[in-house]
C-alpha cells in the first residue's frame, strides 16, 4: 500500500514545516496534496487552528513564531487527514520544561478529541505518564 494511503502521520521532532509556507498553508498542505476542495481545506485548516490554540495566526509566517507555537502547527499539520495513527518523535524534546508539561496535556486532549491513536516516542517518563493511556518501556531495543 502507498504511503499516502496508509493513514498514517508523524509529528518530528524539530516539526519539519515549510519555512517559506504561512501557518495555513503548512497545514493545508497535504489536503491539498489529497485533492481536497478549497471550502473544505479552508475549513478544516480554521477548525485546527482553533483545535491547538492558534485560531488567527494562519496568515502568520511560521518563522515568527515561537518554539510551542511551530511544534503546535506540526500536531495541526499531522491530524489535518484525519490520520487513524500518529506517531510523535520526541515531539517537546526542544521546549522548555513549563512549556513541555502543558503542552503535554493539550497534545494528549487534542488526540483524543480528534479520536486519533498517538504513539509517543519519548526519553522523558513524566511526559510519558501524561501523554499515555499505556507506557512501555524499552532498554537496549527490548520491552522491560
Amino acid at each position: 500500500m502507498p504511503v499516502h494511503r496508509r493513514g498514517f502521520g508523524l509529528v518530528f521532532q524539530d516539526g519539519q514545516l515549510f519555512p517559506h509556507l504561512s501557518v495555513g498553508a503548512n497545514i493545508a498542505f497535504g489536503l491539498e496534496m489529497a485533492g481536497m476542495g478549497r471550502a473544505a481545506r479552508t475549513a478544516r485548516v480554521a477548525d485546527l487552528l482553533d483545535m491547538v490554540g492558534l485560531a488567527g495566526l494562519g496568515d502568520r509566517g511560521v518563522t515568527e513564531l515561537s518554539g510551542g507555537q511551530r511544534q503546535r502547527v506540526a500536531l495541526a499539520r499531522s491530524l489535518a487527514p484525519r490520520p487513524r495513527l500518529l506517531a510523535l518523535d520526541e515531539p517537546l524534546s526542544s521546549l522548555d520544561a513549563n512549556l513541555r508539561a502543558r503542552l503535554a496535556v493539550e497534545v494528549r486532549d487534542i488526540l483524543h478529541a480528534e479520536g486519533t491513536t498517538g504513539l509517543v516516542v519519548t526519553h522523558d517518563p513524566a511526559e510519558a505518564q501524561v501523554m499515555a493511556h499505556r507506557v512501555l518501556r524499552m532498554s537496549d531495543g527490548h520491552l522491560l
